[in-house]
């Protein structure tokens, strides 16, 4: 990946460790022509500072991913191909060797410049530094195009992905790091390092370590090395690429499918930056059924009884109701008890159903209907379509798009109105 100057030793660390609780290029260069020329600050939450233009980031930028599935456990083992580690909590410090550490660090080496943990290959290098609970915490730290690589392997099904449906998927995928990070106080010129973390896991971005973890399960190694080589053109075809509105990065946000239609940002997310509307997608068209991702599911007594308890209205739900509806979409739900009721956003009902059971707000229906008593020992049926939070970019949209020709940049700007492609 991309070489790092001495000289520009400004890394961008993303680790909570001191609590233990992301170019080298000249000026930025636009892509595309600008959509509005009036250099107007973009819209913002109230409170929220404004995130940076892609001219305040200082180079070489360092991503630091936490691992979700290492984190707390009490022993890690390490390997970079001449050498193994162990490292076991003890005490608020690290045991290792004998020793022991505040922290501790393990970079690749050998020539193919890998490490590894529990089968699975990554970048750059690792470092390991107590759980603010318990056990360890492992962070993989990577250069920002590497951590890219592993994103787009890790969020879409390489043997069907279209040249343009990466390229879009690198870009949102950069995109979303940098500005996240920026939120999160991360990506400022400052003498010392600041610390902030992004998870291996969709609770940001789905990363994978190095893309030959996607591919483990592919036989043919004709096919590994196609679909390798595809994610590494998409990257290097984008490089630097990231999505400006009105000069600055932009919240962006993505989703597995969206049933037809996408939904405004702020809907979704109350109180993130506005300017991210709502628009069609092809997942509701006659040639793209497959695509669009029906689903059902029935909830049992026992699932919404822990509903009950964990939202404080009762031992057992008398009725879950929308109260506010976005086009296509629950946005607010109001959830009713043997002992009390609350209105809760559907996000947060999803999380605690559990999204890979109510999969999307998209619901088209519920037995008993909207409103109407569930009686005691009964359960919730529901049935929906699409995946995930539907707001930003339709990942099924994206590849249908693409095999229809369109341009990466193209997709993006259907996606995300008023934005530009700019370069770092």
């Amino acid at each position: 990946m991309s070489k790092k100057p001495a000289r520009l030793r400004a890394w961008t660390f993303v680790a909570l460790l001191a609590a233990c609780h992301a170019p080298t290029r000249e000026s930025s260069r636009v892509i595309t022509p600008p959509l509005n020329e009036t250099g107007a600050a973009p819209r913002n939450a109230p409170g929220r500072p404004l995130p940076p233009r892609p001219s305040d980031l200082s180079w070489p930028i360092e991503i630091a991913v936490r691992i979700e599935a290492a984190e707390g456990q009490g022993r890690l083992i390490l390997e970079n191909g001449s050498r193994t580690l162990t490292v076991r909590r003890l005490g608020e410090g690290l045991e290792a060797g004998g020793r022991v550490h505040p922290r501790l660090g393990f970079e690749a080496s050998g020539p193919g410049g890998e490490i590894s943990w529990n089968g699975k290959r990554y970048g750059g290098r690792f470092e390991i530094v107590p759980h603010p609970q318990k056990g360890l915490r492992l962070m993989n730290l990577v250069d920002l195009e590497t951590y890219v690589e592993g994103v787009v392997a890790g969020e879409l099904p390489l043997w069907s992905a279209q040249p343009a449906e990466l390229e879009a998927q690198a870009i949102a995928a950069r995109t979303y790091a940098l500005y996240t990070l920026a939120m999160r106080g991360a990506l400022t010129r400052v003498t010392e390092p600041r610390h902030a973390s992004l998870s291996d896991s969709v609770a940001d971005q789905a990363y994978c370590g190095l893309p030959a973890n996607a591919l483990a399960n592919v036989e043919s190694e004709s096919s590994r090395q196609r679909m390798a080589a595809a994610v590494d053109s998409a990257v290097q075809q984008t490089r630097g690429g990231v999505l400006t509105r009105e000069g600055r990065l932009t919240d962006i946000r993505y989703h597995a499918s969206c049933g037809g239609k996408t939904s405004n940002l702020e809907a979704v997310f109350p109180g993130t930056e506005s300017g991210s509307v709502g628009t069609d997608c092809p997942c509701d068209e006659a040639d793209a059924q497959a695509q669009k991702r029906e689903w059902k599911y029935t909830f049992t007594a026992t699932q919404l009884g822990a509903l009950a308890r964990t939202l404080g209205v009762g031992d057992r739900i008398v009725s879950l109701k929308p109260v506010q509806k976005q086009p296509w979409r629950w946005s607010e739900v109001q959830v009713a008890g043997d002992s009390g009721q609350i209105q809760i956003s559907f996000l947060r009902l999803r999380n605690l159903l559990g999204p890979s059971l109510l999969r999307s707000g998209r619901i088209e229906g519920t037995w008993p209907h909207p409103g109407d008593s569930i009686q005691p020992g009964g359960g919730w049926a529901v049935y929906g379509a699409g995946h995930g939070h539907g707001a930003g970019l339709c990942q099924t949209g994206t590849h249908l798009l693409a095999k229809r020709e369109w341009s990466s940049v193209r997709i993006l700007r259907h996606y995300f109105a008023g934005t530009v492609v700019q370069t770092l």
